[in-house]
């Protein structure tokens, strides 16, 4: 139970679509937010938020606007693109568009679309 924050790494995972390889940003789990005395006085837990907030800064300022992974390679992992901000907070929708998810082809992974119908078609 909690808030659990995921934020974007530097390091890119590759995916596969239509038989291309492509290098996919990913978001990880970074900690669980905390309140009260502890998270206000303990040091530990201060620098890891700092942390955590500097590097998926850096990860963000060089993303390029394409996929981006929710949680590493794995069976049914969301795919999206156009992410909006560095760090995800699991308490809202994730700040892109889904545009489908992964399933395992032998050694890889390989992103399934997301079918069109009248909701979510251009």
């Amino acid at each position: 139970m909690g808030i659990y924050i995921y934020s974007m790494r530097k390091k890119k995972l590759p995916i596969w679509i239509d038989n291309e390889k492509v290098m996919a940003n990913n978001f990880d789990y970074a900690y669980k937010e905390s309140w009260g005395y502890w998270a206000e006085s303990d040091k530990g837990y201060q620098f890891l938020v700092r942390n955590t907030d500097r590097l998926a800064d850096a990860a963000f300022e060089a993303y390029d606007g394409g996929y981006v992974l929710v949680g590493g390679h794995g069976e049914g992992i969301g795919v999206y693109r156009a992410v909006t901000s560095g760090i995800w907070y699991d308490t809202g929708d994730f700040p892109g568009e889904y545009v489908g998810h992964l399933t395992k082809d032998g050694h890889r992974y390989t992103l399934v679309p997301q079918p069109i119908n009248k909701e979510n078609a251009a």
